[in-house]
């Protein structure tokens, strides 16, 4: 069957009571985050209402749950980790990677990173946008569905508006300051842009401003996980993790385009037939079939919004059964 890759989604797949049937019916895998992770605040209470910060740890922490089931129920076994945008730092928490995810959360709650300098007040954006000479008070980014040639021609016109994700053929982030960002949307055509209610200013270089203290909240004690390659998606290839190349990688793609589809790819080439999206929603498992289209491989999530129960696991189980792929199903049926 191939390499297995365990994805991992970022926080603005969250919604209110992601992940709780799977909590109450498996009630072992949350007592086993616990013990492991510390109490971080249940998934369920990070929807759409709790702010950049909760949503990131509200995905983090149902992708740390899933990975318990993957891992210790099912049996699966990763060979490497993909991570989109906060996906890598959920990787490396779910993984074991990052032990002290605790220590990490205290971090990120108290950098002000994520509450008042590249969300809510934008303090270190309008810092940025002042020195430039623009006027701006607030950030958007939206999903586009358009070729990447049309796209990139249209942000060159546009100082403020940045590519800020290529999720799969066809299919890219952009984000900027709100008027000019809508400028962009509308020449580019409203039906073909999709407003994301999630407004960071990550993976643009406005983030610059604030790079210092965005390294060290992401340099971690770090320890190695035998056996699993960890894919930036900044560069679009695996590295080893240590606590500086982490903090590196995590930089990188802070600064500048997540490059998803180009991860995939190179995952491919590198041998990676499986994938199973962990944490909310199956976003990433859409954009995965997009990128590899008819090629050999198989994509699952463990999760579906509106999903009352364990369908969704079910689903994917059965999916992986019928692909060859080695998991104790039986510990599910």
């Amino acid at each position: 069957a191939g390499r297995t890759a365990f994805v991992y989604t970022n926080g603005s797949a969250s919604y209110p009571g992601m992940g709780r049937a799977l909590a109450l019916a498996l009630p072992s895998l949350g007592e086993a985050v616990r013990a492991a992770h510390g109490p971080l605040g249940g998934p369920q209470r990070a929807g759409a209402g709790a702010g950049v910060l909760g949503r990131i740890w509200g995905a983090a922490e149902l992708a740390t749950l899933h990975t318990v089931l993957t891992r210790d129920v099912l049996g699966l076994r990763p060979d490497a980790a993909i991570g989109y945008s906060s996906g890598e730092s959920a990787a490396l928490i779910a993984l074991g990677a990052w032990p002290d995810a605790a220590g990490l959360y205290a971090a990120t709650r108290d950098s002000g990173l994520f509450t008042t300098e590249l969300t809510g007040e934008l303090r270190a954006v309008r810092r940025v946008w002042e020195r430039a000479g623009l006027r701006g008070e607030r950030w958007a980014s939206y999903l586009v569905t358009a070729p990447l040639d049309t796209v990139r021609a249209e942000l060159a016109r546009e100082a403020a508006v940045h590519l800020m994700a290529v999720n799969a053929p066809g299919v890219c982030v952009v984000g900027g300051e709100e008027r000019a960002c809508r400028a962009v949307v509308e020449r580019l055509g409203t039906d073909r842009a999709f407003p994301i209610d999630y407004d960071i200013a990550a993976h643009a270089p406005e983030l610059a401003a604030v790079r210092d203290s965005w390294r060290e909240v992401h340099r971690r004690p770090t320890v190695a996980v035998p056996g699993v390659r960890f894919y930036s998606g900044a560069s679009g290839r695996a590295y080893e993790p240590t606590s500086e190349r982490v903090a590196d990688a995590l930089t990188a793609q802070g600064l500048g385009t997540i490059d998803f589809a180009g991860t995939v790819e190179q995952a491919w080439a590198d041998g990676v037939r499986v994938f199973v999206e962990h944490g909310p929603r199956g976003l990433c498992t859409g954009w995965i079939g997009r990128v590899l289209g008819d090629r050999e491989h198989v994509a699952v999530a463990l999760d579906a919004q509106g999903d009352p129960g364990l369908r969704q696991v079910c689903l994917a189980v059965a999916e992986l059964v019928v692909a060859g792929v080695p998991v104790r199903a039986d510990a599910l049926f």
